[in-house]
């Protein structure tokens, strides 16, 4: 593993884990540090494999007992029993569909939320959304692998003779140490990895979401707030539209403290183009007033998946947040657009070779101030994560309407943005994300809900 890379992704956030403070990242800090998880060890009594009946046996004994190893050794908790289980492959879509929705059925009803995850192994793509309506309807959190996905991880195992548990202890001492130069190695411990983290991360909100708790604390946070005061809360707001009927309408609003703690999260279908404001009005309230006794937040940040539409919506979210947010004592709100679509580029200069190249995460740059639908619009480029090998990376571009409601800076804005970008906890190789959590986390459950896939939120805030 290379250390170097993974040790400081971003410089000066630092991460805080159940007994430590750090800047190394997450699967280095569980590798090297011996760090636990924020929420702690998290016991899975029973992880419920899915697989097509093409697969060999023997190959899902290993990967089963390679998962079940690995999760111990992350210090991350066990995992009490992996249980294999297997649906007939058809070419007809139809029939394959209904084998696997009943093979499915079969597991989630011999088992429960509380004490199995389930992980199905889908042949087909389409098998993605009958994975998740099913698990979801039944309160499970499904862990879906692609088998394309198991085929590779399944590949690397032969060709590292990772053979029998002793060769997946072997394994399992190997990446502990220093320096692991292999890059088959490498490879199969970052696949590993990520579904081992995933499988904690998936059984602690099914558990606390199915004993109506919001998932506050999950494997890791800041261990300084975002705004470096602690005062300010976060909502990321997404709304996904169906590309076959613009009228069908999901919207998610995701609530965060500064360092990263889920506080509340609303899921909603709704009928036509766009977000009354009374329904806005009625989300903002029901996430907003179970706070009205936190004294010490005075700012509101709502982060908007893609740019204001026009001049009439910026000022709904500013009339509604006079109306509640001040209520609560809200004393200041910064709106911010963070938007995916542009053809901006921002390029790194290497002086000796004279040539440009990828700038690392956390670099960005103001760029030229805009009148946007009548609306004052300070911008920049941000650099969030690395580009893919041969890639070119593209920025985010951040937008902060007006800042006569707020008296933050935008390098300011930048620089708690960059360190929400440091919580996907689907991602432990480096803990980063394009964007931040709240939009992140918001973007996720419109997306599933537009699927019609039964999303559980909890509302009302609690603190752990």
């Amino acid at each position: 593993m290379n250390i170097k890379k993974y040790v400081n992704v971003i410089r000066d956030i630092i991460l805080k884990y159940g007994d430590k403070e750090s800047y190394v990242s997450p699967l280095l800090s569980m590798q090297k540090l011996n760090t636990k998880p924020l929420h702690g060890l998290v016991n899975v009594p029973k992880l419920s494999i899915l697989l097509p009946n093409t697969v060999n046996k023997e190959d899902a004994g290993l990967f089963s007992k390679l998962i079940q190893l690995l999760y111990e050794s992350y210090n991350l908790g066990t995992i009490g029993k992996v249980e294999t289980c297997f649906y007939r492959v058809h070419e007809d879509p139809a029939n394959q569909k209904v084998e696997f929705s009943n093979r499915l059925k079969e597991v989630l009803e011999r088992n429960k939320p509380t004490n199995t995850l389930v992980m199905p192994v889908i042949n087909r793509r389409y098998l993605f959304k009958t994975a998740k309506q099913i698990c979801s309807n039944k309160f499970y959190h499904a862990r879906v692998l692609e088998e394309e996905t198991f085929a590779e991880i399944v590949g690397l195992i032969s060709d590292l003779k990772i053979t029998n548990e002793e060769k997946i202890n072997e394994y399992i001492n190997t990446i502990k140490k220093e320096k692991v130069s292999d890059e088959q190695l490498e490879q199969l411990t970052s696949m590993l990895s990520n579904i081992v983290f995933s499988i904690y991360v998936e059984f602690l909100l099914q558990s606390e979401i199915y004993n109506h708790r919001v998932p506050s604390k999950l494997t890791w946070a800041l261990a300084k707030p975002a705004d470096n005061l602690g005062k300010s809360l976060y909502i990321g707001y997404d709304i996904s539209r169906s590309t076959i009927n613009r009228n069908e309408v999901a919207v998610a609003f995701v609530l965060y403290d500064s360092y990263g703690y889920m506080l509340n999260a609303i899921v909603k279908q709704i009928r036509g183009e766009k977000l009354s404001k009374d329904v806005f009005e009625s989300i903002l309230l029901s996430l907003l007033e179970p706070l009205q006794h936190e004294e010490s937040m005075e700012r509101l940040v709502i982060y908007k998946d893609g740019g204001i539409r026009g001049k009439q919506e910026f000022n709904e979210i500013i009339e509604v947040f006079s109306s509640i947010g001040r209520k609560i004592r809200l004393k200041q709100i910064d709106v911010i657009g963070v938007i995916k679509r542009h053809n901006l580029r921002l390029f790194a200069k290497r002086k000796q070779e004279k040539i440009m190249v990828n700038p690392s995460a956390g670099t960005w740059i103001k760029i030229w101030v805009i009148i946007k639908y009548g609306v004052y619009a300070e911008r920049a480029l941000i650099i969030s994560s690395e580009a893919k090998s041969g890639g070119t990376v593209k920025p985010v571009l951040l937008e902060r309407y007006t800042k006569e409601y707020s008296d933050k800076t935008i390098d300011e804005l930048v620089n708690e943005y960059l360190r929400l970008c440091r919580l996907d906890y689907w991602n432990p190789l480096d803990g980063m994300n394009k964007y931040p959590l709240p939009i992140f986390m918001a973007d996720k459950l419109a997306y599933l809900a537009l699927q019609n896939i039964q999303i559980k939120t909890q509302n009302r805030p609690y603190r752990q």
